[in-house]
Order: C-alpha cells, then structure tokens, then sequence
C-alpha cells in the first residue's frame, strides 16, 4: 500500500482505475476511482455521446515503475510513439493473425508492452 501511495502521488494520477476486490488495497488520493465492476452503467447511450482523442504520438501513455533497488522507485515516461514502435517495428519478433502470444509477465513489466500491444496491433492471439 505504502508503494502504490507513493508512485499514486509521484505520478500526479488524476485517475485509478480498479475493481471491486482491490478497492482497499488502494491509497487515499486525490485521484477520482473508476471502478469497472460498476461502468457497465455509466457507458449506457455513450454511442450517442462518442469520446473525441485528441491525443498525439507524443502523448504520456504510461509510466513504468523501477523496482525502487536504490531505495526508491523511480518512474520512466513511456509516449504513445514508443509503444507503437516496440509493437509495431519490433525488430526481435514479426507477429501476425496465426500467432499466440502468451502473457507471461505482470502488467508492471517492461515486456509486458511487448506481449500485450505487440499482440493486439498485430492481429495475433493474446493468451
């Protein structure tokens, strides 16, 4: 709890999102709770009222977390250009439609990027 307040506040959230079951894992903060065991209700006649993207290639699409060896965790920036270019352009693995790929690191990985966006963006199979 004491790690998730800290990267929470060092990240500057302006939103957590979480489930029923972890709800009182997380720190108290000035980020709004959306909770997806409960969103199926407020997306009701969101098709009449669509969501605008106004995000660029630049734009924060994450913050990864070091495993704090020095004492404390030190977050890394990572842009929507760097995700689509580690999932698209990766030089390491070609993946296509036939493919499965299993997901075998936590979300809190660096690989993870890889596994899960490299998967979805190219039409591969993400177990």
């Amino acid at each position: 709890t004491e790690r998730l307040a800290f990267m929470a506040h060092d990240a500057r959230l302006a939103a957590i999102i979480s489930h029923d079951a972890l709800s009182t894992r997380l720190p108290e903060g000035p980020w709004h709770v959306v909770n997806l065991d409960r969103l199926g209700d407020a997306l009701e006649g969101s098709a009449s009222n669509p969501w605008v993207d106004d995000s660029t290639a630049d734009d924060l699409a994450h913050i990864i977390y070091t495993s704090g060896s020095t004492g404390r965790p030190k977050g890394v920036c990572i842009p929507h250009r760097g995700v689509v270019r580690m999932a698209l352009d990766a030089d390491q693995v070609r993946l296509g439609p036939d493919d499965r790929v299993a997901q075998v690191t936590t979300v809190t990985f660096d690989l993870s990027t890889l596994e899960i966006w490299g998967a979805l963006l190219n039409g591969a199979a993400l177990v």
